[in-house]
């Protein structure tokens, strides 16, 4: 059986690695270093949430859809909702009421 006093912890040698897995370099001794400085929480509730890149509405019942649009086009829309304080989704879904209100005539 391996000892496992040798190993020392994975995660703090992946922190020190920059990396999971793989061989220890022979300049590294993990067990000798004393541990990390980090400043880590102990106890979970103590960490901040991990943030997601998803953007939320605010309008909590709309669905999220994904369209292409021209390069152009897109600027335009991204310029206006900005300067009228709106969400670029209020403006599609206004622009898309108009037209369907425009194709049933």
């Amino acid at each position: 059986m391996p000892d496992r006093s040798r190993i020392g912890n994975p995660l703090e040698r992946a922190a020190q690695l920059g990396k999971l897995g793989g061989k220890q370099p022979e300049h590294l001794d993990v067990q000798a270093s004393g541990g990390l400085d980090a400043q880590t929480p102990e106890r979970p509730e103590d960490q901040e949430p991990r943030r997601s890149n998803a953007q939320t509405s605010k309008h909590p019942d709309w669905q999220r859809q994904t369209c292409y649009l021209p390069p152009e086009l897109r600027t335009w829309l991204r310029v206006t909702a900005a300067a009228s304080d709106r969400e670029i989704s209020e403006i599609i879904a206004e622009a898309l009421a108009d037209y369907r209100t425009r194709r049933k005539s």
